[in-house]
């Protein structure tokens, strides 16, 4: 059974109390912070599962350890054994440099997580770990726990004692995965071909059988097949699960999409600063920097823009230049923009947060607040402060602060007397304001970019935490 919420909280402070003893300092102080790897992270991560007596299994090619730069590692687990391994990753931020950062249930007994942590420079770098008990795939179960870590076999890779599953659940599991992708790489079918080359007649025929062949000679031959000169074919066969899908299992499914739409665990933030403080440019990069945390990434500017393709707004060079609205039209401007604003959410923010996206504003609502005459706003003050209580609250503010001259010198699209209002102004809002956070503006682009992916990366893993049931 999959291992709920409910019961990850009901088992955290009995395994708070007993995980200083699981995982010790000494394991992740051999290196630097820079110098840490994903491989140093799942090495102790998967040592600290053994002393918690948490049996698992890695899943998929091993021959790509100890580089771990790219992809994600595949591991199944018990079924009751979430709540253990989710404080495992919680309290491994507190013995080493990586913190947990997202958790996304894509089916109802496999989650996703990130670990992030800083690496060269302060850039991001990640782990990312899919684990399962079950096997589900669009609500049917293929495999269950049992067969992956029920016949699991100790290996050392690379110094370090872990465990795989069985040849022919490492086999079944993998190839499964090719048939749903549909392609397999030149290296892919290798690793296909090197399991296969080394289980009994028996064991062979038992994995054909449940692809449906008839006998594991012509298994073999269809696997050798399988990838074409350019590295990559089209598997054919269909998977015939040993167990079956229950009508407790489709219930479990619609519960799981019902709280991945009610409570989303993306994230939707907001970057604002002075006009010439690089927001564009540091949208850019840090969106680059993040994206590895999030199934999905979308760009917006000041608002929501409903009914429109492109996310995109005008860009003006002289935001002065034209003249405001008069009162009454300046007021129906701005009930459309809360109207985007408020419709905007739900047809192209929240859905994309229930993905586990992560929505980025450059400047959002409360730029209007701050410099009226660039959208023309000619209407009450109290009016535009009044509507904001009508506009979507993001997760995160991060603000691009920074000396006035050095934002002067980079664009001139207004005066300098101008660009020492906004930065108070600005100042003055995020002092205001209880989830925003500053940026030196004034640094070079990268390490501005650096400080906001973390600002996104330190939020996004305090909402996690919170969501599994840890403290933050």
């Amino acid at each position: 059974m999959r291992t709920g919420h409910r019961e990850i909280r009901s088992n955290w402070m009995y395994m708070s109390a007993n995980l200083s003893e699981i995982l010790t300092k000494s394991e992740t102080d051999h290196v630097s912070a820079t110098d840490v790897s994903g491989w140093h992270i799942l090495t102790d991560i998967l040592a600290a599962l053994d002393r918690s007596t948490v049996e698992y299994v890695i899943l998929g090619d091993t021959t790509r350890f100890p580089d771990l730069t790219s992809g994600d590692v595949d591991l199944a687990i018990g079924a009751d054994d979430f709540a253990k391994l989710e404080a495992v990753l919680v309290q491994l931020q507190d013995e080493s440099p990586a913190r947990l950062v997202q958790v996304i249930e894509h089916e109802q007994t496999s989650r996703f997580y990130v670990l992030a942590w800083k690496g060269p420079a302060g850039r991001p770098q990640y782990l990312q770990l899919d684990v399962c008990s079950d096997y589900f795939r669009s609500g049917t179960l293929l495999m269950t726990a049992d067969e992956f870590i029920g016949e699991r076999e100790n290996h050392t890779i690379h110094g370090a004692d872990v465990y795989l599953p069985s040849r022919e659940a490492a086999l079944t599991y993998y190839l499964i995965k090719k048939i749903e992708k549909g392609s397999i790489s030149v290296e892919q079918n290798e690793y296909l071909l090197s399991t296969l080359s080394r289980m009994t007649e028996p064991q062979r025929a038992d994995v054909a059988s449940r692809f449906g062949f008839p006998d594991a000679a012509e298994f073999g031959s269809w696997i050798k097949d399988l990838a074409s000169s350019k590295n990559a074919a089209k598997p054919g066969a269909t998977f015939k699960p040993n167990t079956r899908t229950t009508i407790v299992h489709r219930l479990r499914e619609v519960a799981r999409l019902i709280r991945r739409v009610a409570s989303p665990n993306g994230l939707f933030v907001v970057l604002m600063g002075p006009d010439g403080s690089g927001k564009t440019t540091i949208n850019n990069l840090s969106r680059e920097y993040t994206e590895t945390a999030f199934w999905g990434v979308r760009y917006l500017h000041f608002r929501p823009f409903l009914g429109i393709s492109g996310d995109d707004d005008d860009i003006v060079e002289d935001p002065h230049a034209e003249p405001p609205r008069g009162t009454l039209s300046s007021i129906a401007k701005l009930a459309y923009y809360v109207f985007d604003y408020a419709l905007g959410y739900l047809t192209k923010i929240r859905p994309c947060l229930s993905r586990s996206g992560l929505v980025i504003f450059d400047r959002y609502y409360e730029d209007m607040q701050i410099d009226q005459r660039r959208y023309r706003y000619g209407g009450p003050r109290f009016l535009l402060n009044l509507a904001r209580w009508f506009v979507p609250t993001p997760d995160l503010y991060v603000f691009l602060d920074g000396d006035a001259n050095v934002i002067q010198s980079r664009k001139q699209e207004v005066s300098f007397a101008e660009t020492e209002r906004q930065v108070d102004a600005y100042r003055t809002l995020a002092s205001a304001l209880p989830n925003a956070e500053l940026c030196d503006a004034s640094l070079e682009p990268e390490d501005v970019a650096i400080c906001v992916s973390w600002k996104i990366l330190d939020m996004l893993s305090d909402k996690t935490i919170q969501r599994i049931g840890g403290k933050v």
